[in-house]
């Protein structure tokens, strides 16, 4: 087994087993837990003292509205992304546009948030 990141300063560890499984765990203290869309389908697996069972209940009901100025800001940086994407290519940097295709693929969050 390796794991990442195994320091007290950081929240979340990452375990790889040797049969190819991954375990993402996240360490936080009860009053840090709030109902999130995140938490939506949350499927408890072990929970003793039924800290997340609340939590569960009510992020299963919160609905994510993204606002116009939402989508308007990740249609921009779609369109951008999809535009450097063409460029590079023209240009015939191909780890670049790979790059840019894996940033409209698989986001990362700085540019989801609106105002980043």
């Amino acid at each position: 087994m390796l794991c990442e990141d195994v320091n007290p300063r950081f929240s979340v560890t990452a375990a790889h087993y040797d049969c190819f499984v991954k375990s993402d765990s996240w360490y936080h203290s009860p009053e840090e837990i709030i109902p999130s869309i995140r938490f939506k389908g949350l499927e408890i697996l072990y929970g003793p003292d039924n800290i997340l069972s609340n939590v569960a209940k009510k992020s299963s009901k919160q609905v994510y509205k993204p606002s116009s100025e939402e989508v308007n800001f990740w249609k921009e940086k779609f369109l951008a992304f999809t535009h450097e994407t063409c460029r590079a290519i023209m240009r015939d940097e191909i780890y670049y546009a790979l790059s840019n295709l894996e940033k409209i693929r698989l986001p990362d969050r700085s540019w989801l948030v609106y105002g980043n």
